[in-house]
């Protein structure tokens, strides 16, 4: 008999749903608190438990890597899905209590195949702990640069003090680069060959390429609606009845990391990329906001690059379109 755990799962706290009872768990590395309601209430049940939640980025890794620990089985659910079930339930407020009961409820209209063990790949694991390092170094310069050019100081010591800081940081964050390419991607064949692959997509950089390498090899098995809503690009319509009716959005529910880093590589891509510029054109000529084309065209984006990986064939533009070259 299996016993199912849902998890909402956020920055600092796990909400935990069993069925009888919800918990709310310091989400820290070994989910100390979680074993211990484990080996207390299902001591001698472990090898039928089955954690089910969303992938949220690093934010899920804790758990992910606790059942791998424990040899637990687990259920990740796309976001996509548990906010349509959510809907056809008619829930209309959202907490993290509400997401962990509706994901719980979810387990009967999954599919059993779709229950297994969790894989410890230790390349995700390097790539996603490498990225992570490299924005924070990002936002910390990022925040000395806009720190500097609005309160400029008068003393000079300090000033070079921070201008020296913001350059130590930029060295930083190449180096990481740098490591991330020879410690990671250029000693893994299939890292490798997907890695540039992806980057004979015009617009698409190092970082921007080694994202999306890290979210294609993590979920492999995954559809073009699948890929988009892990990054939370997945359309969300707003209405109720014939009273309310709201613009549609993306929903933002994926991994907000990548999502992010996809939006520069974007800007390059309609300046670079006969494809995307002549989509996101197509879009503002048909009265769409700047804004929505962007985001339609980071999807779209997206969905190329995807395309790509999952072919193993590389981009080629020709005559403003795109086809794929035989390797």
């Amino acid at each position: 008999m299996r016993h199912y755990i849902s998890f909402d799962v956020g920055k600092q706290w796990l909400v935990m749903y069993d069925g009888e009872e919800e918990r709310r768990i310091r989400n820290v590395k070994g989910l100390d608190e979680l074993d211990l309601f484990i080996s207390t209430k299902y001591r001698d049940r472990v090898k039928d438990i089955v954690f089910i939640f969303e992938p949220t980025g690093t934010y899920s890794n804790n758990l992910k890597d606790f059942a791998v620990k424990r040899n637990i089985k687990v259920l990740i659910i796309n976001p996509l899905r548990v906010h349509n079930f959510s809907k056809a339930l008619g829930n209309r407020s959202k907490t993290d209590s509400i997401d962990a009961r509706t994901i719980y409820r979810m387990r009967k209209i999954m599919d059993e195949d779709d229950i297994s063990f969790p894989l410890n790949d230790e390349r995700v694991d390097k790539l996603t702990k490498a990225l992570s390092t490299y924005r924070i170094i990002k936002r910390m310069r990022h925040s000395l640069m806009n720190h500097n050019s609005e309160n400029r100081s008068d003393i000079k010591l300090l000033k070079d003090r921070i201008t020296e800081e913001i350059e130590r940081l930029k060295l930083l964050e190449d180096e990481i680069v740098r490591a991330i390419i020879d410690e990671i991607i250029e000693r893994d064949e299939e890292l490798s060959r997907s890695f540039n692959l992806i980057l004979t997509i015009p617009g698409i950089g190092v970082i921007s390429g080694v994202s999306l390498l890290l979210l294609f090899i993590k979920y492999k098995n995954t559809n073009r609606n699948e890929i988009t809503s892990l990054l939370g690009l997945d359309p969300v319509l707003k209405e109720s009845g014939i009273s309310v009716k709201g613009k549609s959005r993306i929903s933002k529910r994926g991994n907000g990391m990548i999502r992010s880093i996809l939006y520069f590589p974007t800007m390059s891509a309609i300046r670079h990329n006969n494809r995307i510029r002549e989509f996101y054109k197509r879009l503002l000529d048909r009265g769409k906001p700047k804004k929505v084309a962007l985001i339609a065209s980071m999807k779209k984006l997206l969905l190329i690059a995807h395309a790509v990986y999952k072919s193993g064939i590389p981009y080629r533009e020709r005559n403003n379109s795109f086809t794929f070259s035989s390797p």
